[in-house]
């Protein structure tokens, strides 16, 4: 990417990029971004250092794991072809992208069953029902502000008002803890992604892919309205 004079320049934008008020014009603008910035600041004083993003599904993750921990420790001799000079770069992975089946697998969450929500774990509100024999989650308005008309409506849900609050999500330190210690609710394994220093520091680690779960949602309706189009 550095080889490209105009790449090599887009890479540096945020540097020198211009905050406009009310609206978010990147990831450079996160708590993700800001956390490598003032946690390692040898790291985020150099604009040229690269933070990443990967889209993941099944893969061996292993080679994947060096290579980041490579580029977090710094690769010399790489030019710059915008500036003209060899650099020292170095990169960090800030989330991976996709689906949530993959999610589990990466994370080490469990994502299907009475435990499938990775903020509610042990507290995850399921419910198998009696025809489908079908795991559903209820309780889901708690993420409404509390104000909000839903929250009192009964016979639309579950036939009960909602006043409970949302539980806060598990830091990344605090999950590696629970994983190390055995006590892991919802989580089966210590996710590899782990190994990279800088992980259990992050606020945000894993990015559901929306495009995804829309297709699968649409999918899902549309069969259970039109029938599955494979069987005609």
């Amino acid at each position: 990417m550095f080889q490209s004079h105009e790449t090599a320049k887009s890479l540096t934008w945020h540097a020198a990029r211009k905050s406009i008020d009310s609206q978010m014009s990147h990831p450079a603008d996160s708590p993700s971004w800001k956390l490598l910035d003032d946690k390692w600041p040898e790291f985020g004083n150099k604009p040229r250092n690269l933070r990443l993003a990967l889209s993941f599904d099944d893969v061996y993750l292993e080679p994947l794991i060096d290579d980041l921990k490579s580029l977090w420790d710094g690769i010399r001799g790489v030019c710059d072809a915008h500036n003209g000079e060899y650099f020292t770069l170095r990169a960090a992975l800030m989330w991976t992208i996709n689906d949530f089946p993959t999610y589990g697998n990466l994370s080490g969450c469990v994502v299907k069953g009475y435990k499938a929500c990775p903020i509610c774990g042990d507290d995850t509100p399921s419910h198998k029902l009696k025809s489908g024999h079908k795991i559903c989650y209820i309780r889901h308005r708690k993420w409404l502000p509390i104000n909000h008309p839903y929250r009192r409506q009964r016979a639309a849900f579950n036939g009960k008002p909602e006043y409970g609050t949302p539980l806060e999500p598990l830091t990344g330190e605090e999950v590696l803890h629970m994983v190390e210690d055995g006590d892991r609710v919802c989580w089966k394994k210590k996710s590899i992604l782990f190994d990279l220093e800088y992980w259990k520091y992050l606020p945000v680690r894993h990015v559901l892919d929306v495009m995804d779960i829309e297709k699968n949602v649409f999918d899902k309706y549309y069969w259970y309205i039109a029938g599955d189009p494979w069987k005609k």
